[in-house]
This record gives structure tokens, sequence and C-alpha cells, in this order.
């Protein structure tokens, strides 16, 4: 008899996701195509392009935005997952219940139904429990949220001392609990203890004072405006709370719950449009700030006619014709074009901005203060006004 060749779990794996990639490569094309138009859309500019810079920037954008996407994801869960650990533990009530039981089990959970009210008082008590945990989350939240705001309000000299000391004094307190919870005898006393919602309490405020900073920097860094932020102060808590009340129930369910709610108040937070302006501003491609542009004296004249407030500064002896203007944003680089904008630019105010032909421009850097010239004097210039020699010594375009 002929044996058929056994395939390992690893083969079998990477054979899946080969012929995944090979069937549904058009979605991730379609998916990097879907980015690069979103980005502008944002700008409100269609630069002309080939199809290879297009398909490359696709896939470039597409990739970081995923797995930035993926990590930021990762991080705003991490405190439901720390809930399922203390519930584990004992320390915080754990949910009774699953969807998962045998026929037998579910018959016999099923003839239990009475309208006895010295039977109801255990289930309505789960019920407090788990709504018991979905107020201290929220209260604990809370807590990490004002004390945080009221560390800014401290002089600018004691607030890095204070957020450093508050953040490391959470995360101690965290790991610590993890790690001492796990030994019988202390996990007895804790679950004894005669305040124990007092002491679960503490704990949620403790682990959203641990992680809030984190969540705090990542949109900072993403340059998230406030007032999209406040929604995620009553989603992620949610969030956390389904994590740990679904902890019984099927996998894939848990699954599913969580990863529409995280997407949802993602998107809410508008992170995915703010991850591709990131990606685009890592890559030099756009939406780069504070930048001195070196352009002609044509380019000064277009971005006077725009209305772009900035410095146009000649560079060199007075018969130069390079100047650098700025700072200002670059919004693209794709194209025949340089697409320039006012520092006070934003999608919501998208004024004072000018295309200029890539032959006008010599080059662009990071840096916005005046240029010397050989003589060591800045001449700041613009076609506003001329003197004598014929040249001009405006310095606001």
């Amino acid at each position: 008899m002929s044996s058929k060749p056994t395939i390992s779990k690893e083969a079998r794996a990477s054979k899946l996701l080969t012929n995944f990639l090979k069937d549904y490569k058009w979605l991730g094309i379609s998916l990097g195509t879907l980015t690069v138009l979103a980005h502008f859309w944002r700008i409100r500019y269609l630069p002309t392009l080939g199809i290879a810079d297009v398909g490359l920037l696709a896939l470039a954008i597409l990739l970081f935005s995923s797995i930035a996407l993926l990590l930021v994801g990762i991080m705003c869960v991490m405190p439901g997952f720390a809930l399922l650990g203390w519930s584990t533990q004992r320390a915080i009530a754990r949910p009774r219940g699953s969807t998962e039981r045998s026929p037998r089990r579910r018959v016999a959970r099923n003839k239990v139904r009475t309208t006895d009210p010295a039977r109801q008082p255990q289930s309505r008590k789960r019920l407090t429990g788990m709504g018991l945990v979905l107020l201290q989350i929220y209260a604990g939240s809370l807590v990490a949220f004002l004390l945080y705001w009221g560390v800014t309000l401290l002089p600018k000299g004691a607030q890095k001392p204070a957020f450093l000391f508050a953040f490391f004094l959470s995360l101690v307190v965290v790991v610590l609990s993890s790690i001492l919870l796990d030994i019988r005898w202390i996990r007895y006393r804790a679950l004894k203890a005669k305040h124990k919602k007092l002491l679960s309490f503490c704990l949620i405020a403790f682990l959203y004072g641990a992680s809030t900073p984190f969540m705090w920097v990542v949109f900072r860094e993403l340059r998230t405006p406030a007032l999209t932020l406040l929604p995620l102060l009553v989603l992620f808590p949610l969030i956390h709370w389904a994590l740990y009340a679904t902890q019984r129930m099927p996998l894939r369910f848990r699954t599913v719950i969580t990863g529409v709610a995280l997407v949802y108040s993602l998107f809410v937070a508008g992170l995915p449009l703010r991850l591709i302006d990131e990606s685009l501003r890592t890559f030099g491609v756009g939406l780069m700030d504070n930048q001195t542009v070196l352009v002609t004296q044509r380019g000064c004249d277009i971005s006077k006619a725009a209305g772009i407030r900035a410095t146009c500064t000649r560079i060199g002896t007075t018969n130069s014709d390079l100047f650098a203007l700025g700072p200002v944003i670059i919004q693209t680089r794709l194209g025949s074009h340089l697409l320039i904008a006012e520092p006070s630019w934003t999608p919501e105010n998208p004024f004072h901005r000018a295309p200029v032909p890539a032959s006008e421009i010599a080059s662009w850097f990071t840096r916005a203060d005046k240029m010397v010239s050989k003589e060591g004097k800045a001449e700041d210039t613009s076609s506003a006004a001329t003197s004598k020699n014929g040249l001009t010594k405006d310095a606001e375009l």
C-alpha cells in the first residue's frame, strides 16, 4: 500500500499563505490605491503620475500604515488583556457562563428555571459583578485622565518629574501585582480581604495610569486633534470591558467583537488617515512641515500671488537668482509641480497654497531660519517692492 506523504504544519501554513497572496493580490493593490487617493483627497490635489509611481507609492504606504495600525491596535487593547489575567487570578470578579456547554449540561441548566426569589440572587450577583467591573473601569480611566490632566497644570519645571513619577509608579504596581497574585498564599489573602472591591478598583486605576501615557504619546505624534480623542475616552474602556466579559465565549466571537469595536474606535479618531499622512511624511513624499524651498524669482512671485505668508530670502551674492522660501508646508512633491502651502494650512482650512513648477525649484530642506548671504547679511526679498539696483526688499510675500 502506498502511503501519502505527510505535510508538516509549517509547510501547510506557508502554502496557504502563498495561495492567499496569489488569489487576493488584487485586494492589496486596491487598498494601496485607496490609501494614495485618500491622501490626495485630504490635500485636495491630484498630480499627474505614472502607473509605476502610483504602484510603488501605494505599496509603501499600505505596508507602513498596516503595520503601524496593527501595533497601535495591540497597544490599545493591552489593558483588556491585563483585565483577563486579573480575572483569572480572581483579583477582579470573573464572569460566569459560557456558550460552549455540552448538551447534557445545557439540559440540566434548563431544568433549574424557577421563579423562586431565593434562587434568583445568584444570577443577579453575577450581573452585578460584571456591571461593577464596568463601573470600575470607567472610574479608573477617569481617575488616570484627571491625574495626567492635573500634571499639565503644574509649573513647567515640575510637569515632567510628576508625569514620570505617576507613570513609573503605576507601571511598577501593575507588574508587581500580576507577579505576586500568582503566589498562592498572597492570592488567598487578597481574596479574603474585607475591601476586595476597593483593591480591584485600585488595580484598574493603576492599570490606566500605566497605559494612558502610551496612547497619549502615540496620538500626539500622529497630531490627532484633541476633540477627536474625546470619543475614545468612552469607547476604549468599553472595548476593554468587552474583552474581559466575553472571555468564556468562543474565540471567534470574541475576536470579531473586539476587532470590529477597535476598528470602529480608531476610525472615529481618524487614525487611519493620520497614519497615511505620517507614512508620506516619513518617506519624504508630502505633508512635510517647516520646510525651506530654494526657488527662483519666479517661484517667489508665484507664492506671493497665491497669498502664501512666508519670507523669500536671496541666497549668495546680489546677482544670484536663488531664493529661500520658507517656512512652508510641502504638501506633495509628486508630479511636475511642488505643491506648497503656508504653515497655517489644514485640511479644514485649505487656503493660501500654490503648485510651483519643478523647473523653478532647486532643492528643499528642514530649516526655517533666515538665510545669510556671503556678505553676512540676510536679505529678504519679494516682488512687492524693488530698489534702484533692481533688488526686492519686502520680507512678507
